[in-house]
This record gives C-alpha cells, sequence and structure tokens, in this order.
C-alpha cells in the first residue's frame, strides 16, 4: 500500500479536487453564476469563513497574490457587500477583511449542494485545507482567467507609458534625426565620384588641317555634333574641420538621447499624478457611494416616521439634502475618476481595470533628505544638460577646425569628340589644398563660444533644480504624512459622533440635524482623508522618481 504524507503534493491536490468538486456540482455552479463570482473570490470567501477577520496583506502572502491583485479581487466581494473591509485600530496601515451576513449566507448556500448530497464525505481537516491553499490556489489561478491578476497596475501603466507616450514617440523621432545627422557628417570624409556628359550642337564646324611629313591630318576644333564627358574620383586627405563635424554631430546624438530620458521622466510623473487622481477617485466614490446608501435608508426611515405622524417634514426635508449632498459627492467622484482614467489612457493607452487598488493608509517616515540627494547628479535631467554643454564644445571645436586647410586628390578621366590638337580620351592626377576665411566664420566661431558658455550655466542649473526637485518632494511627503494622520483622528472622531447621533436619535437624546450634521461631518472628513492619502501615495511615487529611483516601492 502506497503511504501519501499530508503535505505532499499528491495530499495537497486531493484537497484540491475535494474541493472543486465541493464547489462544482449543479447548485454551486448556478450559484457562482447568479453571483458572477470568480474561483479565486470563493476561495477568499472560504478563507474568511474561518475566522472573524483577515489583514489583507495575510490574505495576499496566502493567495501568493501581489496587493494590487488582491485588492482587486476583494473590491468585487465589498460592491457585492460579501465582504467588509476596515481599518486595523491597532494598525491603520493594514485593512481588516470579514465576512458579511451575506457572505457567509453564500458561502453556506456554495457548498450546501454537494453537503446534502454527500452527507458522508469528509471535508479535509482546516490545518490540512489551510497547508493546502498555496497549492490550491496556484492550480485554480491557472484553470481560471483572473480578472484581478490582469489589472494593471502602477508598474504597467509606467512602461507602457514609455511605448505609448506620444512625447516619448516624438522624441524618439527627434533622436532618430540626430543619429541619422552622424551619417551625414561622416560622409564628408568618403571618397566622391562625380561624372558628366554633355552634348552641343554647333552651327559651324570647325576642322583645320595640319601638315604632316606624309601629307595633312584633319583636327576637329568644333565638331557639328560636339560630345563631352569627364569621370573625376575625390579622396580628402586631411580634413581637420569634417573629422570635428562628426565629432558635433556624435554629441548632439548623445545629447538627444539624454533628452529623451529626460521627457520619459517627465511621462512618468504625469502617469503617476494621473494614477494616484484614479486611486483616490476610485476610493472616494467608494466611500461616496457607501454614504449615499445610508442616507438613502436614513430617508426612508424618516418617510414612514413622517407618514405616521413621528417625524416632523422638516425632518424628511433635511434628510434629502443629505442624500443630495452624498449624490454630489458621488459625482464629482465620478467626474474625477473619469478624468484620471482618459489621462491614463491617453499617456499609456491602457485601460484602467474596474477596480483600483486599496490606498494605503502607511504614515512611516522617509529615509533623511541626504539620503535622497546622494545620487542626485546622475539623473536624467542633470545628463541631458551636461550632454548639451558637450554638444556645444564639440560644435566650438569643430568652427575652429575649419580654419584648417583641407587636402584631397583626385583622377580624372576626359572622353571628347573635341580634342582639337590632343587626345579624345585623355586622364588627369592631382593635389589639391585649400583654405577659407570669411567673416562668417568668425562669426560662428563667437557663437558658439557662447552656446558654451551658456551651456555650463545650464549644468548648474540643472543640478539645482534637481536638489531642489527631491528636497521639495521630500518636504511634500512630511506634510502629507502630518495631514493623513490628522485627517484619520478626524475622520475617527466624526464617524463616532455620527454613530453616536444615530444611535441617540429613537431614544429622543438627539435631533435628525444632530444626525444629519454628524453623516455630513462624518463624509467630509472621509474625502478628506482619502485625498490625503491619494496625495501622500502621489507624493512618495514622486519623491522616488525626483531621486532617480522606480516610483513603486
Amino acid at each position: 500500500m502506497t503511504v501519501t504524507r499530508k503535505d505532499s503534493p499528491g495530499a495537497l491536490l486531493h484537497d484540491f479536487i475535494a474541493l472543486v468538486h465541493e464547489v462544482a456540482d449543479d447548485h454551486a455552479l448556478a450559484v457562482m453564476q447568479e453571483s458572477g463570482l470568480t474561483l479565486p473570490q470563493i476561495i477568499a470567501l472560504h478563507l474568511l469563513r474561518r475566522g472573524p477577520s483577515i489583514a489583507i496583506g495575510d490574505l495576499a502572502a496566502t493567495l501568493r497574490l501581489s496587493m494590487s491583485a488582491t485588492s482587486s479581487l476583494i473590491q468585487r466581494l465589498v460592491e457585492l457587500e460579501l465582504v467588509t473591509r476596515t481599518e486595523d485600530p491597532d494598525d491603520r496601515r493594514q485593512k481588516q477583511l470579514a465576512l458579511t451576513r451575506a457572505g457567509a449566507a453564500m458561502s453556506d448556500r456554495l457548498t450546501a449542494g454537494s453537503t446534502a448530497r454527500a452527507p458522508r464525505r469528509r471535508a479535509p481537516p482546516p490545518e490540512r485545507m489551510m497547508r493546502a491553499l498555496p497549492f490550491l490556489t496556484a492550480c485554480a489561478l491557472a484553470l481560471v482567467a483572473r480578472s484581478a491578476a490582469a489589472e494593471p497596475g502602477l508598474d504597467d501603466f509606467l512602461r507602457a507609458g514609455r511605448r505609448a507616450s506620444l512625447d516619448v514617440r516624438e522624441r524618439a523621432a527627434v533622436a532618430d534625426e540626430s543619429a541619422a545627422a552622424i551619417e551625414v557628417a561622416k560622409a564628408a570624409l568618403w571618397p566622391r565620384l562625380s561624372a558628366t556628359a554633355g552634348f552641343t550642337r554647333n552651327q559651324h564646324e570647325v576642322v583645320v588641317s595640319i601638315p604632316t611629313g606624309s601629307g595633312t591630318t584633319d583636327a576637329t576644333i568644333t565638331p557639328s555634333n560636339q560630345l563631352e564627358a569627364t569621370v573625376q574620383l575625390d579622396v580628402p586627405v586631411l580634413d581637420l574641420g569634417a573629422r570635428r563635424k562628426i565629432r558635433a554631430a556624435r554629441a548632439a546624438d548623445d545629447a538627444s538621447q539624454a533628452q529623451t530620458r529626460v521627457t520619459g521622466a517627465e511621462v512618468d510623473r504625469a502617469i503617476v499624478r494621473a494614477y494616484y487622481q484614479w486611486v483616490g477617485g476610485s476610493a472616494l466614490l467608494d466611500a461616496a457611494t457607501g454614504a449615499e446608501r445610508t442616507a438613502d435608508d436614513n430617508l426612508r426611515v424618516l418617510t414612514a416616521r413622517a407618514g405616521a405622524g413621528l417625524a416632523k417634514d422638516l425632518d424628511v426635508a433635511r434628510a434629502k439634502a443629505q442624500v443630495a449632498r452624498a449624490a454630489q459627492t458621488s459625482a464629482d467622484a465620478r467626474v474625477a475618476t473619469a478624468s484620471a482614467r482618459r489621462s491614463l489612457v491617453a499617456l499609456t493607452g491602457l485601460e484602467p481595470g474596474g477596480a483600483a487598488p486599496a490606498l494605503s493608509g502607511d504614515v512611516a517616515a522617509e529615509a533623511p533628505v541626504e539620503r535622497w540627494l546622494a545620487d542626485v547628479d546622475r539623473l536624467p535631467e542633470i545628463a541631458a544638460a551636461t550632454a548639451d554643454r558637450q554638444a556645444a564644445r564639440a560644435r566650438e571645436d569643430a568652427e575652429r577646425a575649419t580654419l584648417v586647410p583641407t587636402v584631397g586628390v583626385f583622377a580624372r578621366e576626359r572622353l571628347t569628340n573635341a580634342a582639337g590638337f590632343g587626345e579624345a580620351s585623355s586622364w588627369a592626377v592631382g593635389v589639391t589644398a585649400s583654405w577659407q576665411l570669411d567673416r562668417g566664420t568668425l562669426a560662428r566661431r563667437r557663437q558658439t563660444a557662447a552656446q558654451t558658455a551658456t551651456g555650463a550655466v545650464r549644468v548648474a542649473r540643472a543640478s539645482q533644480n534637481a536638489r531642489d526637485r527631491v528636497d521639495e518632494a521630500w518636504h511634500q511627503v512630511e506634510a502629507l504624512r502630518a495631514r493623513v494622520t490628522a485627517a484619520a483622528a478626524q475622520a475617527d472622531a466624526d464617524r463616532l459622533a455620527a454613530t453616536i447621533a444615530k444611535d441617540k436619535l429613537p431614544l429622543g437624546q438627539a435631533t435628525t440635524l444632530d444626525v444629519v450634521v454628524a453623516a455630513t461631518d462624518a463624509l467630509d472628513s472621509d474625502v478628506a482623508l482619502i485625498q490625503a492619502r491619494a496625495d501622500l501615495a502621489a507624493a512618495r511615487a514622486l519623491l522616488r522618481l525626483a531621486a532617480g529611483r522606480e516610483a513603486a516601492r
């Protein structure tokens, strides 16, 4: 008999198949189709069914998914009100997940059919199933289309932006032009072959007779139909100006390539802003939608109470105002989210997924600003300014080299039927030297010298601007950390006040106005907290970009 260890792949596969059979019967499939849940979401429900709550980070680790993919997976469950997502009171950076009553009922429905038909089948022990979950999840996600894992994250948008952004593509085209300019400059040092041919119809033919020892011979000076052809090969031997122009073209190409990287960094910053505008807008929309549902419920209760003479018309009017306020916040969030989605599509060509990742509540401090400034001299902006200065210096050297004479050799072959006293075919070889000095040459030298001096100033300015950008981004993060902390404290206080006012209303210890004001304050503080967290997340990413690091940590 073969003994199978409980931790072996065979045992884990057995557990996986057992759970698949639990959810794959007709009843479970009907429930899945009705709810629109995927198998990974069902696995998450099973996990949450085992305990009162679980941190989203622990769930991501168990499912072997990234935080963004897990957040997207959970978002659908939150929207269906099967799962609640709240802050951990001991650590606000963590999100705690728990099943709602509807979520527990859904989990029971998914296994009810198979349990009823096979009451004697023993489910795997919880400990064994927990060990099987990594393997089970890997198999499930390999077999099921994972919409959550397909959701693009910030890294995906940044990579796509480097390919699809019109600004980057334009700069790449300009860089191609500068690369082609190098070949144009090199062409001045290549041998040149030229050929000319012509036909002339002359009115009068000129022929002279030349006496010889045995008589005379005719020499055609101008034939009626004159033919001329010349082929010449010129080979540069010494052309310092052309060589310096090649060097200048290469320096210009380096500067163009460096500017392409600067453009890419600018696009990265635009993508980060749009991405966190989308994430923040999505979170704001979730909060406003929840507030809108609560306000609708409150309005229905007060309308019923008013019909029974237990509430005043003023209370109903205030409840309607609360609904309208929540609806306005939802509309504003939809506008912001739609605008951010359009910006992301325009910058990257990628369509954001249906569910944005959850905002982090992390308010941990960044490293000291001196560490962020350590590598600032290697930033694309400074490299581009340095390359521009070197290109200007190379152009100055090229203009100075034009004052050096150029030397070349040539070989020429001439064919004609108007040779006169010469031969119909003749060749010639020689050496040429040329030198040129004019006012334009001197003016261009002064111009390129000034450009070199300007480039040196721009390098210093780029270095200062880069340092200022890092310093400003770092202090922005520090300010937003304090803002998030204050907003979180205010949100906690306003939520508590709203809960107390709602509890006191049936006891007659609070008025409808108190409830409406408390709910409005709670919504406003939630909005402020979400915006602060989105701004902080964007500021952290912008700080990393300013220091030349990857945007996503």
